[in-house]
């Protein structure tokens, strides 16, 4: 450290002096060990000052600038793998990959929340019900297990709950599924009209 010549004698917090960026630093940030990246100098004032290279000081603006940017552009343009209207608010949303795919409830503010979970690969639906097939995915594998099959029932016209992500019955086996069908009256001409051969 050493003393600030007179011509470095700043009446603000940072100036530009000749290709340098001088800005005040406080003990805190002395005493926390912060990594400046330049000297630091003290006035006859014993006020504290560090110098960086006014192109470094540029170049991180910059960069930072670039990544403000970059999330700005992604945050407003945001593209699904796969977005199809199903039926009302509901839409079958894959994020990442086809098999993210889920069944999911377009809320007001145009977000989505997910309704069956990952891995739909098949629904159909009538003006009172939706029905939905779903494969488990594994959120620490990636894997779909086939060897599962997931049913779900999404009543339209008389809701079990407000919340879309509460207003399904399932997930049920086959055997529950077909048993509710017939609880609910469901017809038999309500089939899985819409199948992501791919996913089943």
């Amino acid at each position: 450290m050493g003393n600030c010549e007179p011509a470095y004698q700043m009446e603000h917090d940072h100036v530009m002096r000749e290709n340098m960026y001088i800005r005040k630093v406080t003990n805190s940030e002395i005493s926390r060990g912060t990594n400046f990246g330049g000297r630091i100098l003290i006035d006859s004032s014993g006020t504290k000052y560090v110098t960086q290279s006014a192109y470094i000081t540029r170049y991180y603006l910059c960069l930072l600038f670039s990544l403000w940017l970059l999330t700005l552009m992604t945050s407003c343009f945001w593209f699904f793998v796969h977005e199809e209207h199903l039926v009302g608010n509901y839409y079958f949303i894959a994020v990442d990959t086809d098999k993210d795919m889920d069944l999911c409830y377009k809320l007001e503010n145009g977000d989505y929340i997910g309704v069956a979970g990952s891995t739909v690969f098949a629904a159909g639906y009538n003006d009172d019900f939706i029905i939905v097939k779903q494969h488990p995915l594994s959120c620490l594998t990636m894997n779909v297990n086939r060897n599962v099959t997931n049913y779900y029932i999404i009543p339209l016209k008389y809701k079990v709950h407000d919340w879309p992500y509460e207003n399904r019955i399932g997930p049920l086996s086959e055997k529950e599924f077909q048993a509710k069908r017939k609880e609910l009256k469901i017809p038999d001409s309500l089939t899985f009209t819409r199948t992501f051969k791919k996913l089943e």
